[in-house]
Formats: structure tokens, C-alpha cells, sequence
């Protein structure tokens, strides 16, 4: 808005020493204020402007944010779920070796080794420790077998070691562990069938090898025992 001014108003400064204010310099200087506050109003304006459509992006921002957050909870929740009705048991560590998960079958698995103890922080010890650092040492995608000592008897645990790609600087490290107990017994019992069919084919074969001599000695004696007839004291030889 212009500034009118008022030419019969005089300014003066200091009693003792007035000054006479040009009239055309204090209409310029009163015209370059309203200049300069117009263009702060439009400035201040075009400000707003943007500050709306901001505030519009950041909304259409944050709803495609919230939206992905409670996809990223429906996928953890499902992927947490399938985690934890895996027959295989899941265990997860950081570069010390503390317990960051484990699902419950591996739980169960290793506890028969004493490898997790609820008041121990979430810190794997026991016969177990020794046999994940192993396989986690290796790192070479080679399952590995240990047998832990169990109250029904050894159980034999199949390992082997994951490290995500993500997970390389903080040198976290994901095992895979399997109960192979039934698969060695089987394995076992068909070892030990196979070892009593050779058994039995090599006694067929011995049996074989004894029974052709004595059919050959049966047939001659047979012979010799009818060639002999007459003569009493060969045939009781011959029969004795």
C-alpha cells in the first residue's frame, strides 16, 4: 500500500541544531519502503504457497510411509510365524556369540546340551558353544554333524552356518539346525542289514563251495560200495 505524505510536516532533530529533510529524497525513500514491503508481502506469500504444498507432499508422504511400515509388520509377523513352526531349529548370533534369536525347535534342540540358559542373557554356553563356533568358524556353507548327550541317549545335530550378505559388518550369523538322531539310526540299521546279507551270501557260498566235494564223495563211495558187494570186510569199510 503507497504511504501518503503529508508535505507541510516538517521533521526536526535536535533542538540546539534542526534539519530540513529534503522533500523529493523522503518521497523516494517512502516509495522504496512500500516497494520493498509489497515485494516481502508477495515473497511471504509465494512462502506460504509453498509451505502447502509441503505440507501436502510430506502428508501423501507419511501415508505411503504408514502404509509401508504396517506391510513391513504384516511380512515380519508372517515371516516370524513361519519362523516358528520350522521343524528345523534357527538360531541367530552377533560377532561375540550372543543369542539374538532362536526359535523354538532350536531351543529344544540344544538344550540338551546345556547351550541356552534363561538366566544367562541370552548367551550360548555348554558342549553346544564349542560345535556352533566350529561350524560359525567355518563358514563355508558345509553342513556339519556333532553328537550332544541327551537323557534318552546321543542325539547327532546337523549345522550349518548362514551369514546374510547385510549382515557382514556387524559380523552377525544365522544356524540351521537339524535332529538327524532317526537318520543315523536308520542309516545304522541299513548298515546292518547289508553287512547280514553279505553275511548270508558269502555262508550260501561256502555252504555252495563244501556241499560239491561231499556230493562227489557221497557219489564215489555209493560206486565203490556197489562194486563191493561181494567182498563183506571192503563194504563194512566202505559203510563205516
Amino acid at each position: 500500500m503507497p504511504i501518503i505524505l503529508d508535505t507541510k510536516q516538517e521533521i526536526s532533530g535536535s533542538t540546539n541544531n534542526p534539519v530540513a529533510l529534503d522533500r523529493d529524497s523522503l518521497v523516494e525513500a517512502f516509495e522504496s519502503f512500500s516497494h520493498a514491503a509489497g515485494s516481502l508481502e508477495n515473497s511471504y506469500a509465494q512462502l506460504l504457497d509453498e509451505v502447502a504444498k509441503l505440507r501436502l507432499e510430506l502428508e501423501s508422504k507419511n501415508r505411503v510411509l504408514a502404509k509401508s511400515l504396517a506391510e513391513n509388520r504384516r511380512m515380519r509377523a508372517y515371516l516370524s510365524g513361519i519362523l516358528e513352526a520350522l521343524p528345523c531349529g534357527v538360531l541367530a548370533v552377533d560377532g561375540n556369540f550372543n543369542l539374538r534369536y532362536a526359535n523354538p525347535q532350536a531351543r529344544a534342540l540344544l538344550s540338551c546340551g546345556a547351550a541356552h540358559r534363561e538366566d544367562s542373557g541370552g548367551v550360548l554356553d555348554g558342549p553346544a558353544l564349542l560345535m556352533l563356533k566350529d561350524v560359525a568358524a567355518a563358514s563355508d556353507g558345509t553342513e556339519r554333524t556333532f553328537a550332544l548327550q541327551a537323557r534318552e541317549g546321543p542325539k547327532f545335530l546337523a549345522v550349518n552356518c548362514v551369514v546374510p550378505p547385510q549382515s557382514q559388518r556387524n559380523r552377525e550369523t544365522v544356524l540351521i539346525i537339524r535332529d538327524v538322531t532317526e537318520a543315523r539310526r536308520l542309516e545304522a540299521e541299513q548298515e546292518l542289514s547289508r553287512r547280514m546279507q553279505a553275511l548270508a551270501e558269502m555262508t550260501a557260498i561256502l555252504a555252495h563251495e563244501i556241499r560239491n566235494p561231499l556230493a562227489s564223495l557221497e557219489l564215489f563211495a555209493a560206486l565203490i560200495r556197489d562194486a563191493t558187494q561181494g567182498h563183506e570186510e571192503v563194504s563194512q569199510w566202505i559203510i563205516h
